[in-house]
This record gives C-alpha cells, structure tokens and sequence, in this order.
C-alpha cells in the first residue's frame, strides 16, 4: 500500500453561505449540487458535535462577543469550514472500528485546536 495522508480543508463562509452549508452538511431533503451524495447512505452519518441551526448559533456567538463600536459588516467571514478526511487508500483497506478511531482523533483534534466552544457542528 502506497502512503497515506490525513487531509484538513479549511474555508471561509460568510453569511448567505450558511444556510445552504447546513443544507448540504445535514443532506436535508431537496436538490443537491453534489453529484457524489449517495442518499442511500445519509442514514449512516453520524453527528459527533450536534447542532440546531448553524446561522441562529452562530449570530447569537456574535452577539455575545463582539465588543466593536460598529456594526458587523454583512460580508463579513462568519465561520470557518472544515472538512476532515483521509487518502482513499486508508478507507480501502480499513475496519469500521479504524475508521471510528479515525474521526474520534479528528474531533479531538480540532476540539484542541479550535476550542470545543468554537465547534458549531461536527458529522461523519
């Protein structure tokens, strides 16, 4: 077996973006851009960090801490989005249980990296 690499993606959303990034993340009912979403499968994902509504947490975070005089200007980057995965040879060759582990150490990463209060939603 060739190497292989944990990946973490980051991106900025600003606030049109969220609704249709929780659309998406949720695989809620609709139409999705997505040609690679197996819908057959949504029913084995998993919510590790579980949420409610991404744009009412994470306006009501603003409003506790922003400190500014001016107002938060309506493009402004509301959160960051982070997709972890892993090369395809590592989902190959490993176990369910391996692959459990894997996104377990995610989280606990990006729990200690990030700050748990920081974490909005987090999905297998």
């Amino acid at each position: 077996m060739g190497k292989q690499y944990a990946i973490l993606r980051v991106q900025k959303c600003k606030g049109a973006e969220i609704g249709a990034m929780q659309y998406h993340n949720d695989r809620e009912p609709g139409k999705h851009t997505n040609p690679d979403i197996d819908r057959t499968r949504t029913r084995l994902n998993r919510e590790m960090c579980p949420h409610a509504d991404y744009e009412g947490e994470i306006q009501a975070r603003i409003d506790a801490g922003y400190k500014g005089a001016r107002k938060v200007r309506k493009d402004a980057v509301r959160l960051v989005e982070g997709i972890v995965t892993a090369s395809p040879e590592f989902f190959e060759g490993a176990s369910a249980e391996e692959v459990r582990d894997f996104f377990e150490d995610a989280l606990g990463f990006c729990r200690e990296e990030f700050g748990e209060s920081n974490l909005v939603h987090f999905t297998v």
